[in-house]
């Protein structure tokens, strides 16, 4: 993911993050590209798995950053809807909240 795949709220939010520790978020970067390398999975799935770890362990900023990420990768709000709700599944109750 890069920044242009973030909403400009979630942008806003690192900025102080990123001038405080601009090492540790350039590393974090890296390996967030690399995960999304490889041809394996298209995009649109591993956008979707993305999302679904998101929602599994309630990371709201997560959950905007890659339902924004979906969004531009082609996936539809019923795929969106559909992971949400197997993650909830494999997250138990805690994650419907």
């Amino acid at each position: 993911m890069v920044a242009s795949d973030y909403d400009p709220l979630s942008q806003s939010a690192m900025a102080p993050a990123r001038e405080a520790f601009p090492n540790l978020l350039n590393g974090f970067r890296i390996l967030h590209g690399a995960a999304f390398d490889g041809d394996a999975l298209d995009l649109r799935r591993k956008r979707i798995i993305a999302l679904r770890i998101a929602t599994a362990v309630r990371c709201e900023r997560c959950i905007d950053a890659h339902v924004h990420a979906s969004f531009k990768a082609g996936v539809t709000t019923a795929q969106i809807h559909e992971a949400a709700a197997v993650a909830v599944l494999m997250g138990g109750g805690p994650a419907k909240t």
